[in-house]
């Protein structure tokens, strides 16, 4: 909340909301404002205050998880671009055709798996 001012029987409270300044008057007396009784109209304004604290702390935490997301976000593209290096790295030392190399795990499992049967056996 802002700045509480008692100014001649009247209460001046001074709030800033969404980067607006706001200023109420509650007066103090027995007289009303607006046909409003000062016990209300204290009531309205405190009321109004607490609506804009709590969409303040709204904000605050959107804010926060957002920029959780945006950190998420940036630690998973730097994730990627590492892992686009490595696979140039690895197509750099193999060639872009990789064909003869799963052609050559291939053999090798048909091998591997004709040696198990044949000692099974």
């Amino acid at each position: 909340m802002g700045q509480t001012k008692l100014w001649d029987g009247v209460d001046t409270t001074t709030s800033r909301v969404s980067g607006r300044v706001l200023k109420m008057v509650t007066e103090m007396g027995s007289s009303s404002i607006s046909g409003m009784s000062p016990a209300l109209s204290a009531t309205a304004a405190k009321s109004f205050l607490e609506a804009a604290d709590k969409e303040k702390k709204t904000m605050q935490g959107l804010n926060d998880r957002l920029a959780n997301y945006i950190d998420r976000v940036k630690k998973l593209e730097e994730q990627n671009r590492k892992l686009v290096a490595d696979l140039e790295d690895l197509r750099g030392r193999w060639g872009k055709d990789t064909s003869e190399i799963k052609a050559n795990i291939l053999v090798k499992g048909v091998i591997d798996t004709h040696n198990n049967r044949q000692l099974s056996d």
